[in-house]
């Protein structure tokens, strides 16, 4: 019985072959157009009115060093600079939770930590 080896193209077959079939690909495109709609000024959400498509909305905290400091209004000590950001932040996501997507991270002198 006689064993067959299949042979593979070499990688410099395999190569030209891929270049070839990008340039074919990108030949072939060309010729396809953008559609006809403008890309819209609003999201579609707007447009609709009756998606419920929720926004994602990140949001950074800053917790370096400096975020200890005090913050003065009016001559009253309101709390360090990371605990009226922190109230901020529960405030704004509190009163838009039904409406939005939230995440939160922190960072510190260039470092991320999602929370």
């Amino acid at each position: 019985m006689k064993h067959s080896v299949k042979s593979y193209p070499s990688r410099k077959s395999r190569m030209a072959l891929a270049t070839a079939s990008a340039l074919a690909g990108m030949a072939y495109m060309s010729h396809v157009h953008a559609a006809s709609t403008p890309y819209p000024q609003v999201p579609l959400v707007w447009q609709s009115g009756t998606s419920t498509i929720k926004p994602n909305i990140l949001l950074f905290l800053d917790t370096s060093g400096s975020m200890g400091n005090a913050v003065w209004q009016n001559g009253t000590n309101q709390g360090t600079r990371l605990n009226v950001g922190r109230a901020a932040i529960r405030d704004v996501i509190t009163d838009t939770r039904e409406n939005n997507r939230w995440g939160l991270a922190t960072f510190v002198s260039g470092r991320h930590n999602p929370l």
